[in-house]
């Protein structure tokens, strides 16, 4: 069986939906499907390469990605940082024109619609596809699909994938009405073509108390897989050396002023009596946030974020690994449980009452939950430092957080994903 796999940014640097999702295309290949990845890539030109011996990647040209990447490289560091920022924001200003004004989703406009749908179809000549599966975010995954199955004129499965919400995203809250109100039309109209829509655990409850519970007969959950055990992960070195006498934080991932905002979490870490480093693995550029972390180098560093395989050598170092949750309850950042599948002790600073983490991390043994909504720095300062004394030379194996989280083992949910595909 031939599958058409529809991912946004998996190469070079995969993103946080592409990791989530590779396990699922080795299972495909471990199955005996052949598969056919069509995504996009910074460049100008189209790439074609073979991933393993069944999986093939197609990478459709986005220029609007490769042209900024090209702007802010070559402004980036001409003059001071300020005049760099403002001269690199008015040469881009033809390309937001030709590939933003009329992209309902940000910085996707650069992957055309009409060039992926043309080539799935020569891809589609060579050998037909019996099955297709689309990703998101982005979105625009499933706007191909959806043009692809109108213009080829014959009858493929096809199942929808959503890690995100998409028409009822709290990232879009400064969209207006009518452009929310296409959101809405584009997804209805994806989840009325599609044969089985597939969503995350928190999502598949959200959409069963809206509008879309009419596709509640096409809907399932997958639930997020634990991080493969640490021992068989390659190891990759890091350019950051830590110094084994002192206590080593790592945390890894993205920050959102307005959703997980990284401020509080920084001034508890800096009343902190013990000797400690913290590192911090994003490309978060707020002002607040980079004058806070000059202000103690010592204490934390900031590591640009690079490669998948880096971050995992980075988290794989650290005594603790710190995680911040969002300010919405219908997602879960899928880092969480990388953390967990490596066994470290976890410290978690959750923003509402209702964070989805805490639930997984309920069952954990090694998981310190601080919530920024209650008590005084001063009582969680205390409390953060009893915890490290307690945890920081302790780490759990594989099969032992399995036992914490049996539905997360990755064999269970990538079985699972096998059985959905194959009763369609």
């Amino acid at each position: 069986m031939r599958v058409l796999i529809l991912l946004g940014n998996l190469y070079p640097k995969p993103s946080s939906v592409a990791n989530c999702s590779k396990f699922l295309l080795s299972s495909l290949e471990q199955e005996g499907y052949k598969v056919d990845i069509v995504s996009n890539v910074c460049g100008r030109e189209e790439i074609e390469k073979s991933i393993s011996t069944k999986i093939y990647y197609h990478g459709i040209p986005d220029k609007y990605a490769y042209y900024v990447g090209k702007i802010n490289g070559y402004f980036s560091d001409k003059y001071p940082k300020s005049i760099n920022m403002f001269l690199a924001k008015v040469v881009k200003i033809p390309l937001y024109i030709r590939f933003q004004i009329f992209c309902q989703e940000k910085n996707m406009g650069g992957w055309s619609i009409s060039k992926s749908v043309n080539r799935i179809i020569q891809l589609d000549k060579d050998q037909p596809f019996d099955l297709m599966i689309s990703f998101s975010q982005p979105f625009i995954t499933h706007l191909i699909a959806y043009k692809y199955l109108r213009k080829c004129g014959r009858n493929i499965r096809w199942i929808v994938y959503e890690y995100d919400p998409y028409s009822l995203s709290v990232v879009i809250s400064k969209i207006n009405i009518l452009a929310k109100y296409q959101r809405r039309i584009q997804e209805n109209r994806v989840f009325k073509l599609a044969e089985k829509i597939i969503l995350t655990k928190e999502i598949y409850d959200l959409y069963l108390e809206t509008a879309f519970r009419v596709y509640r007969y096409k809907f399932d959950f997958l639930d997020y897989r634990l991080l493969q055990s640490p021992d068989t992960l390659g190891e990759s070195n890091s350019s950051e050396e830590i110094d084994e006498s002192t206590l080593c934080f790592v945390y890894a991932g993205g920050f959102y002023k307005k959703i997980r905002n990284p401020q509080y979490m920084l001034e508890v870490f800096d009343r902190l009596t013990i000797d400690y480093r913290l590192i911090l693995l994003t490309n978060y550029q707020e002002k607040e946030f980079i004058s806070f972390i000059k202000r103690y180098p010592h204490k934390f560093i900031l590591e640009l974020k690079n490669t998948h395989e880096y971050a995992i050598s980075l988290m794989k170092k650290a005594n603790i690994l710190v995680s911040i949750g969002n300010m919405i309850k219908i997602q879960v950042p899928a880092k969480v449980f990388e953390y967990l599948g490596l066994g470290k002790p976890i410290i978690h600073f959750a923003k509402i009452k209702d964070d989805p983490i805490i639930k997984y991390l309920d069952s954990y043994p090694l998981a310190l939950i601080i919530n920024e909504y209650e008590g005084s720095i001063a009582e969680k300062v205390d409390t953060i430092e009893r915890f490290v004394e307690e945890v920081k030379n302790k780490k759990l194996t594989y099969s032992e957080v399995v036992e914490c989280l049996p539905n997360h083992n990755e064999k269970i949910v990538a079985g699972k994903f096998l059985s959905i595909i194959n009763s369609i």
